[in-house]
């Protein structure tokens, strides 16, 4: 859903009965304003692919740096951007690489690396950060949002002492395990395998012969070699970027819980209270 405003068309989910979705044209567009640029990364998401085994080996820094060389290389190829502003956006699990992408560029630039990137600020979606943290405020999230009772919460509560992630804490492991039975995931269909779309977004043939939710050959090559991101983002406030972080309240494997407290960590000026958004006389956040 967050991809339904980069325009200028967007699924037409109000009349949908099944089949093929129709398109209808979007008004409020970013492609109004902002040249989008998507990059499918690591090596093996999407349709991006590798032709010798090596080149499948990826952890966090090095698909950050690989962004940055690819970055470079396209504002080679198409001088006419170099000068326009970039703002790094991402979600999800991507988000513990853009921050790391953001001080590759900072640290080019300043180091006099042509093309210089013209860095203005980053975005980021529900972003994985920590891992810990991420990890400690489940089962709070679980309770928050009704997943679980309130007799099972207590239990976590007291048996963890907070600390819901103590692998030595055998009572702890024991009340954690027996929440983690009561909610499941849920997945979307795909429709990406689709020759037309495949053709739409010309994707070389015989790259990617099937595209799947979760890409295990992916998952398997990839080191998870940034256990926090924080410190990043702990430099990055004192660069100039203007910095949008972003959270749903329904994401249970980055929970708001966790955003808002490494948010507070940094220690910022608060501006403007907590206060509700409101959009035609409804809560939006």
């Amino acid at each position: 859903m967050r991809m339904m405003g980069i325009g200028p068309l967007k699924f037409n989910i109000t009349d949908y009965t099944g089949g093929l979705p129709t398109l209808i044209y979007e008004p409020n567009t970013w492609t109004k304003t902002a040249n989008v640029l998507f990059l499918d990364a690591p090596v093996g998401a999407g349709f991006s692919y590798a032709t010798i085994s090596e080149a499948w080996s990826a952890f966090d820094t090095k698909v950050a740096a690989q962004a940055y060389e690819f970055l470079r290389n396209w504002l080679i190829e198409h001088s006419d951007f170099v000068n326009n502003p970039v703002c790094l956006g991402s979600d999800s699990y991507q988000g513990v690489v853009t921050p790391i992408l953001a001080q590759d560029i900072i640290n080019g630039n300043e180091a006099g690396i042509e093309p210089q990137v013209n860095i203005k600020g980053l975005s980021l979606g529900c972003p994985h950060t920590n891992t810990d943290l991420e990890d400690n405020t489940r089962v709070i999230f679980t309770h928050r949002m009704a997943l679980i009772s309130d007799a099972m919460y207590k239990s976590a509560k007291t048996s963890c002492n907070g600390n819901y992630i103590d692998s030595t804490n055998a009572n702890c492991i024991e009340a954690v395990a027996s929440i983690s039975q009561n909610f499941d995931y849920i997945l979307f269909d795909i429709r990406i395998n689709y020759k037309s779309v495949q053709d739409a977004l010309h994707v070389r043939p015989g790259t990617v012969k099937e595209v799947f939710r979760c890409n295990i050959t992916l998952t398997s090559e990839y080191s998870y070699n940034v256990k926090d991101a924080i410190p990043y983002h702990k430099n990055l406030t004192n660069s100039g970027l203007q910095i949008l972080v972003f959270s749903g309240d329904h994401d249970m494997s980055v929970t708001h819980i966790a955003v808002e407290q490494w948010i507070n960590s940094l220690d910022l000026t608060i501006d403007t209270e907590w206060r509700p958004w409101f959009v035609d006389g409804q809560v939006a956040g």
